[in-house]
């Protein structure tokens, strides 16, 4: 009898476990819809070279358009952004996506050339928040594929702080 006790508890205790994550997710800033269709993640996974309006680019191909004047958008962490950052560059934390969208998304014209970089050509953040941003209409997406490592590396001029 103690086992059936002990097995029925812990199937309550995991069924209001799970009814508790699904609430917090619905209501926070950054919850993830798990019903939504997976697109964001296929286009960030086709990023050969490109894949619709989304292209990947090179450094030199991103100091060419860094001159034609371009939107700069870094997809990594507040702190990441603040110990180091592009010259330039908003700060778009794709992981609390809720809360920067509403910052960021005003200043930005969907038909604007929007360039977005993370930490380096493995980091995903940028692949994924090309993909949201173009599900939501923004047309004109570039993603730089080698990161704030590959232009720190380069030597390039590096800011600090929150602009």
């Amino acid at each position: 009898m103690e086992i059936k006790r002990t097995i029925i508890q812990a199937i309550a205790v995991c069924c209001a476990s799970t009814l508790f994550a699904f609430t917090y997710n619905a209501f926070s800033d950054n919850g993830i819809n798990p019903f939504r269709q997976a697109d964001a993640e296929k286009i960030a996974k086709d990023l050969d070279k490109s894949a619709g309006n989304i292209t990947v680019i090179d450094l030199k191909k991103f100091r060419e358009m860094n001159k034609e004047g371009i939107i700069l958008i870094d997809a990594r962490t507040e702190s990441d952004y603040i110990n180091g950052h592009i010259p330039g560059a908003l700060l778009f934390d794709y992981y609390k996506f809720g809360s920067f969208a509403d910052k960021v998304l005003p200043l930005i014209d969907p038909w604007s050339s929007l360039v977005i970089y993370c930490s380096s050509p493995t980091c995903d953040a940028s692949d994924l928040l090309a993909g949201d941003l173009y599900e939501l209409g923004y047309k004109n997406i570039f993603v730089f594929e080698g990161g704030f490592s590959k232009w720190k590396e380069e030597g390039l001029p590096v800011k600090k702080g929150l602009e």
